[in-house]
């Protein structure tokens, strides 16, 4: 893992793509259930609108509590080693993409966590 604190995409994960495509799918029946699209309307006839709701709803919120924990993991547990600007990245790509970008941070601020003070394995640019 590099010593730079910038947001790095997670590697090809096949069921994190499965669910973030199905929440997307769902986000959109949501916002448009008139879709011309057949496979769409499949899609709202097999689950229906109240279970499409509920996964909008259970995605939305997962989401913003993994970007609240990002939160948290970069401005308390690696206090100094993220900037503002570093901390709004993985706050944003975490809203967007969820657990697999959060699974990267974590370890990345446990380690600087474990640094002694005064030592920051932050690379100055």
């Amino acid at each position: 893992m590099p010593d730079s604190p910038s947001v790095e995409l997670p590697d090809s994960d096949p069921l994190a793509s499965f669910l973030l495509t199905g929440a997307y799918v769902a986000l959109y029946l949501y916002f448009f259930p008139n879709t011309t699209n057949p496979f769409l309307q499949w899609i709202l006839q097999l689950f229906g609108t109240s279970m499409i709701r509920f996964i909008v709803m259970l995605a939305t919120g997962l989401h913003v509590l993994e970007a609240l924990i990002s939160l948290y993991f970069t401005l308390v547990v690696a206090k100094g080693f993220f900037s503002l600007a570093d901390s709004l990245q993985w706050f944003a790509t975490i809203v967007l993409l969820g657990y697999p970008v959060l699974f990267r941070l974590v370890p990345l601020a446990n380690r600087n966590q474990s640094k002694p003070p005064g030592q920051s394995s932050r690379v100055e640019r």
